[in-house]
């Protein structure tokens, strides 16, 4: 093969060739039109011809195959038909495989799951690795039998998975002027872009930039000062880890001095009292308020530990005072830098910063608010939304434009859900935040039952017209004239709607004494159905037109007596459940649900919007429970800088 044309390209087919015998990681960091991609395709073929008839596998994966198809796969293609070395015959369609000197090159998405999980090879490359989340990684890596080649730019904010492999192996940086295939016009068009300091030095210079919109831009890393110190303290589980910072604030030279003691996931109550009292020992923690048993627990075994004031406008005024300071921070704590070097603000005001757990959803996704349900796309700042610990106003909602989700149906038991969103939006759970994509059959997710009991009709219950149609095949076998079908069906309905109703409150409500009588109530109804049903049918002739039994469907409902029974039930439920005060409603709102199955679309682009939500930084989602951790750090800065009487050191 002719290597001429590639020689002459820039320094990455170069690199690639010179590494490829040492080193596991290649990694390719390159501003724009820096003729990467075009690299490793001119790598790959060369490769291929060198070693063919060996049978190598070769993966070529991207984020999403939809993109994979539209950049590098396309690019591919292009090349090897400019070599004369494209046969249709090669190509597999179906298995997205093509065959090249007796070699296989594979090409999927990372959406892919089957791909992901199930496929090994030899050579992987990793086409805009920047856009590749860690746990993908950790999937395709192991699977890969010799060497794994990046490419990506360099918006990668403060801390990337990529980072361990470029201190490990080292990276190649090249920009559009190691390219010397691009016209003048695109030149010109990629020069005139220097006023943009941002973009410039991302895709003119292929370097690193600061995150725009910072939170923070006033700290540093230094040797943790300071004669006296105290905690802070914020809780999580599973996705969020349970973080404790070690503090000291200099007050006269206005310095924070930080210290990473705890940053992990999983911890039993037991296990953060022992590291937190090791650290701590009889030293104060100010913690999140949000967790008022969780205090309470660790203060009964010992703990000085206090729950700091949180209400509206609790995270600016907190993020303001810390910038008032100049921030400190041990080089050990690695987490707490990623924390405070991803931080940004959601607008240009800085009234608001970024929530970075909580993603998007489509216009329609429907939240829970004080006044019943709205769209997503409607809700408007001010509007008080349900939460798991009572109503908290919207503090912010934006528009976050078009974004690639697929559509989650969630089957529980006896009804299901669904949710339209991005991959990484994450879901209350009883063991912590949990992204949708990695929901799993049988874990519990917190449901409103408020909305689950206002959208009963559009809410799919599994079984209940099976059910009903089975009772009327036993009493009256499977071969029914068609005069009567229509009529049975809006009877059925009729019934279906009732059942439907008793089933959601027996699934709800918590009463030993209402399920029961709930229970004889459905025994009832189902009596008296076959009862009536059967002496209805029995009284009509043949010859009776359908729409004598459609006119009389409502006289039927009351015969069978179910309208009365069951309204009964359901206003002595409303007048049990409507009570608002916080701790009934805490009672009585939510419930948890054993998820049974959970079932992914195809994604599509849509526009999605999202929400932030006061102190709680959580609210319901068509019925469903959705969702920061430099938080310990700004509880305790919040408690101390906010107290005048504290000396040059403010702990005490």
């Amino acid at each position: 093969m002719d290597e001429k044309v590639t020689t002459l390209l820039n320094p990455n087919y170069t690199y690639l060739k010179e590494r490829i015998d040492t080193d596991r990681w290649i990694l390719l960091q390159g501003s724009t039109r820096s003729g990467k991609t075009w690299s490793i395709i001119h790598f790959i073929i060369n490769f291929c011809y060198k070693h063919q008839g060996q049978g190598i596998e070769i993966d070529i994966v991207r984020d999403t195959f939809t993109a994979l198809k539209a950049t590098i796969w396309k690019d591919f293609k292009t090349v090897l038909l400019e070599v004369g070395l494209w046969d249709e015959k090669n190509h597999h369609k179906t298995e997205h495989t093509y065959t090249l000197f007796g070699n296989i090159i594979q090409y999927y998405g990372a959406d892919n799951p089957e791909k992901i999980h199930g496929r090994s090879r030899d050579i992987l490359i990793i086409n805009e690795a920047n856009h590749i989340d860690e746990e993908t990684i950790d999937q395709l890596t192991p699977r890969t039998r010799y060497r794994i080649i990046c490419d990506f730019n360099p918006a990668l904010g403060a801390e990337h998975w990529l980072d361990t492999y470029i201190d490990d192996y080292g990276v190649l940086i090249t920009t559009y002027k190691d390219n010397p295939f691009l016209t003048k016009e695109q030149v010109e068009d990629i020069e005139s872009k220097k006023n943009n300091p941002y973009w410039w030095t991302i895709y003119g210079t292929g370097q690193r930039a600061k995150v725009q919109g910072a939170v923070f831009e006033n700290w540093e890393q230094g040797e943790f000062k300071g004669e006296d110190w105290s905690f802070g303290m914020d809780f999580g589980y599973s996705n969020d880890p349970s973080t404790l910072v070690k503090v000291s604030i200099d007050k006269r030279n206005k310095i924070i001095y930080a210290h990473e003691c705890l940053y992990e996931t999983h911890l039993t109550t037991s296990q953060l009292y022992e590291i937190a009292n090791k650290h701590a020992s009889n030293k104060l923690i100010v913690a999140d308020s949000a967790e008022p048993r969780l205090i309470a627990e660790l203060k009964a075994k010992g703990l000085n530990i206090q729950g700091t004031k949180k209400g509206q406008g609790s995270i600016v005024e907190g993020v303001v005072m810390m910038n008032d300071y100049k921030i400190i921070v041990t080089p050990e704590s690695k987490n707490l830098i990623k924390e405070l070097s991803k931080y940004r603000w959601a607008d240009k005001g800085k009234t608001v910063p970024i929530d970075d757990n909580n993603h998007c959803f489509t216009g329609d996704t429907l939240v829970t608010t004080i006044i019943g349900e709205k769209k997503i796309k409607d809700i408007s700042e001010g509007d008080v939304v349900i939460t798991s610990n009572g109503f908290n106003q919207v503090i912010k909602k934006w528009n976050n434009g078009l974004k690639q989700v697929a559509n989650y149906s969630m089957e529980f038991d006896t009804f299901s859900l669904s949710l339209e969103s991005t991959n990484s939006h994450k879901i209350k759970t009883e063991k912590g935040w949990t992204e949708i994509s990695n929901l799993k059959a049988n874990q519990k997710l917190y449901l409103s039952k408020y909305f689950l009991e206002r959208n009963i009709n559009s809410i799919k219950v599994k079984g209940i017209f099976q059910e009903a149609r089975k009772g009327f095949i036993e009493l009256f076998g499977s071969i029914i004239t068609g005069r009567y079908k229509k009529g049975m069906t809006y009877t059925m309905l009729m019934v279906i709607l009732r059942i439907t109703i008793l089933k959601t409150l027996i699934l709800f409500h918590r009463a030993c004494m209402l399920v029961t009588l709930l229970k004889r109530g459905l025994k009832t109804i189902l009596s008296s159905l076959r009862s009536s049903t059967k002496k209805e049918l029995k009284k009509q002739k043949s010859g009776i037109k359908v729409k004598r039994v459609e006119s009389g469907t409502q006289n039927m409902e009351k015969k069978l007596g179910l309208t009365d029974h069951i309204e009964r039930l359901i206003v002595k439920s409303a007048v049990k459940s409507i009570r608002l005060d916080t701790q009934e409603y805490q009672n009585t709102a939510i419930i948890t649900a054993k998820l049974r199955h959970l079932e992914k679309g195809e994604e599509t682009l849509k526009r999605v919007y999202d929400l932030m939500v006061e102190n709680e930084h959580e609210y319901f989602a068509n019925g469903v429970l959705v969702h920061n951790c430099i938080d310990g750090l700004r509880y305790n800065v919040m408690f101390y800088i906010s107290r005048p009487n504290y000396g040059k050191y403010a702990v005490g």
